[in-house]
């Protein structure tokens, strides 16, 4: 992992280029200028925010080179009022056409009921540097599973028609039983207002396979605030002392009409990825791998349940613009937040998202403990990626390689001080809604999909529209 020491910060700073000094937890004014800096209007979302459910754990994507250290980051001087708000610093994330590497900005994130932030980060490889996701735990839980491989995904979609306009399909995954996998089917959750089901997948690393089960998350507007991604020359970011504070919010509103998903990294995209050349990138609109035999979209599948009622033909509309938007450059957003103007605005200003978005969202001040608590879950977090990089690096798997491919390996992985203290208690009016309780595993069903799901560059091309749900069919005979 490059998480490398950091350099002790004095107490006293000036702001130069857009870049944060402080005096001690008291922050001032950024610098107008972005001299050095470019920020962005499109990109990868912060992994913490939101992810796609991905069926089959794969390992991550491998980058020709390693990143530069983490940067010191200092969150706002605002924040989005709650108990359980907390501050989740950016990391570095590999940006194709370039052949380099973009900050993704650290967000203010409402934590989800009874869940614990475990961080991705890169490990060193042969050939370069590999994505390892991180992902949402259990909030009880200090012992980390590495499971094996599940078999591949027989997930089809739902077999019938919704019992309700309120109904949202979670699709079925493989559950670890008595040393073996067992398929678990799929089935209809009641939607809530203002929550999203994140169903349950596996997450890939190179010690064994994670198992995160379903958990109730915010609604996209309720979770927090993302901020823009920033290019940043290294000649900024290598000074010594070097503080980054983000000052463009995304305006996840806006950026979820514009959302694809990357599997191949667990990562949602947004803003302008409509271009052809995106599909063979592995980065498809949220329609196409939504429906695709590779995922399935938690937040797409919210938008159906809202829109079901009032627009039957929504679905219809979505693969429409998206078509205008893949054939016409002009009509979709800008790149980078200086080009914005006249267009689609995903990114803005802090100061303005606050304003635009103070019917959703309250935001009050950051008090000096809150930026206190903020350097603290920061360090923490630090720490928490090395000591899972330590974990679940080649060389730990290898040594246990002897105990066979269906061994069960287990490493401590101790909860966050900073998310379960007590100052981080959810709001009572902001309780979970009740689990929905999944189907029993099914110890009959084979390791061999019954029908194949499209691929989402198929489903694009698909002429009957995204509005039809792939169905069962019945398993074909086989021939004597």
């Amino acid at each position: 992992m490059f998480q490398r020491s950091h350099l002790r910060i004095p107490c006293a700073f000036v702001a130069l280029s857009g870049v944060l000094l402080v005096t001690g937890l008291k922050a001032q004014q950024p610098a107008d200028s972005d001299e050095g800096m470019e920020v962005l209007a499109r990109g990868p979302l912060h992994e913490a925010f939101a992810a796609p459910v991905v069926f089959d754990p794969e390992p991550g994507l491998v980058v020709p080179e390693a990143p530069p250290e983490s940067i010191e980051e200092l969150p706002p001087d605002e924040r989005p009022d709650g108990n359980s708000v907390m501050w989740i610093d950016g990391y570095w994330s590999w940006d194709d056409e370039t052949n380099s590497f973009i900050w993704v900005s650290g967000i203010w994130r409402d934590v989800p009921p009874d869940r614990d932030w475990v961080p991705g980060y890169w490990l060193r490889t042969a050939t370069g540097a590999q994505w390892i996701s991180g992902y949402w735990r259990a909030g009880e839980k200090e012992i980390v599973e590495y499971l094996p491989s599940p078999p591949a995904s027989i997930e089809v979609g739902p077999s019938s028609e919704p019992p309700s306009s309120t109904h949202m399909w979670a699709p079925g995954c493989w559950v670890w039983r008595d040393s073996r996998y067992l398929w678990r089917p799929g089935y209809w959750v009641v939607s809530e207002a203002d929550w999203v089901w994140a169903p349950a997948q596996y997450v890939w690393t190179p010690r064994g396979c994670i198992f995160v089960d379903g958990y109730w998350d915010y609604a996209p507007v309720r979770r927090g605030v993302v901020f823009a991604p920033v290019r940043i020359s290294s000649v900024v970011y290598s000074r010594p002392a070097y503080v980054y504070r983000p000052r463009f919010a995304i305006d996840v509103n806006v950026a979820i009409d514009h959302f694809f998903a990357r599997p191949r990294i667990r990562h949602y995209y947004y803003g302008d990825y409509y271009a052809h050349t995106y599909i063979d990138a592995g980065i498809y609109p949220s329609f196409s791998f939504h429906y695709s035999r590779y995922g399935y979209d938690p937040i797409y599948a919210r938008q159906l349940v809202i829109h079901r009622r009032t627009n039957p033909r929504w679905e219809v509309s979505v693969r429409a613009e998206f078509t205008r938007r893949r054939e016409h450059v002009e009509l979709r957003p800008a790149r980078v937040y200086s080009r914005q103007h006249g267009t689609v605005s995903i990114a803005r200003p802090f100061a303005e998202y606050r304003q635009v978005r103070s019917a959703e969202v309250r935001f009050a001040r950051t008090s000096p403990e809150q930026f206190s608590r903020a350097k603290s879950t920061s360090s923490e977090i630090r720490d928490r990626r090395r000591v899972r990089a330590s974990n679940e690096a080649p060389a730990a798997r290898s040594a246990n390689a002897a105990r066979g491919e269906n061994q069960v390996r287990r490493m401590e992985l101790p909860r966050s001080r900073t998310q379960t203290d007590g100052s981080r208690q959810p709001d009572v009016t902001r309780r979970a809604p009740v689990r929905p309780n999944p189907p029993a595993p099914d110890s009959q069903r084979r390791a061999a999909p019954e029908t194949r799901r499209p691929t989402p560059t198929e489903r694009i091309k698909r002429s009957d529209g995204p509005g039809r749900r792939p169905t069962r069919k019945a398993p074909e005979k086989k021939r004597p």
